[in-house]
């Protein structure tokens, strides 16, 4: 449902992948659970859009820039990707890959001056927390964003067994994770705090560590910041698991150098997805034998 159609925006995007679309898609229906909502522009309804989101990298990107900047155009212009032409001052510039999160935020700053707010009026905040219902649309949109690590259909040679580290303060996390990854002799390790989580870092190789954002000790966004940090011959992927809904608390994460963030409640399937966009088909390296050795 619409809150209140004064803060109802139309934007027109030009170009961007058929799976970029799907996560704009995504992103507007998203955007109706807010009292801020934005929708695709049909061409038609309204005469122009509110906005253009324009995929610098598309075929025809310069001539569509050029077009824009010759008719002075009344509306702010995104840019995604590419380079801007020195010629026009774009509202925001985003260079790929651009998250969701990044996306709803920065058109929540674009259109945040161009509210006709009267005194006593209540103005949407500015990253708005998003309803605890909508946690499966954001983590399908997160999902949609990550790219697969590994190719799958290659089984990889590893010396020991790779590994998965689990920070929650809630054990069925870690007796899920182990239930799922058991079968695939994936080593899976588990601690409530973020000290003790810090000490198996350090001691251990892991594939991806799952880190609850709000530790008793510490904040998850810390490991993940550690991880990033740190230099090892086996890439570590983090993913934070919160109850915190806003996009900018998304933007937090991916400062801090997190790989996917999910909503909570989470899917326990989806999870399993996230965790195979990270995880290789593996198999165990041969040590050869000495010479003589029976």
């Amino acid at each position: 449902m619409i809150a209140n159609t004064e803060y109802l925006f139309h934007v027109e995007l030009f170009g961007f992948t058929e799976r970029e679309r799907m996560v704009f898609s995504s992103m507007f229906k998203l955007s109706e659970m807010r009292s801020r909502t934005y929708r695709e522009w049909d061409g038609t309804t309204p005469p122009h859009p509110d906005c253009v989101m324009l995929d610098m990298d598309a075929q025809n990107a310069r001539t569509r820039t050029d077009q824009e900047i010759a008719l002075h155009a009344p509306y702010p212009i995104i840019l995604i990707g590419g380079n801007c032409p020195k010629e026009m001052t774009p509202a925001a510039h985003l260079q790929r890959p651009v998250r969701w999160a990044e996306l709803l935020l920065t058109l929540d700053n674009t259109f945040r001056s161009r509210l006709r707010v009267q005194p006593g009026d209540s103005v949407p905040a500015q990253g708005e927390a998003l309803p605890a219902e909508t946690s499966g649309l954001q983590n399908e949109m997160e999902l949609h964003q990550v790219e697969q690590w590994y190719d799958r259909k290659q089984p990889m040679n590893f010396k020991t067994d790779p590994a998965v580290l689990v920070v929650d303060p809630d054990e069925r996390m870690e007796n899920y994770i182990k239930a799922k990854l058991g079968n695939q002799h994936y080593q899976v390790d588990y601690t409530n705090n973020g000290e003790q989580a810090l000490d198996l870092i350090e001691l251990n190789r892991y594939n991806v560590v799952i880190v609850e954002a709000e530790l008793s000790d510490m904040e998850g966004y810390e490991i993940c910041k550690h991880l990033k940090k740190r230099q090892d011959r086996r890439r570590t992927a983090s993913i934070v698991l919160t109850t915190r809904t806003s996009p900018l608390e998304r933007m937090r994460a991916r400062m801090a150098g997190c790989d996917a963030f999910l909503s909570k409640p989470i899917d326990p399937e989806k999870l399993l997805y996230a965790l195979e966009k990270f995880l290789p088909d593996w198999r165990k390296e041969e040590v050869p034998a000495k010479a003589g050795a029976v």
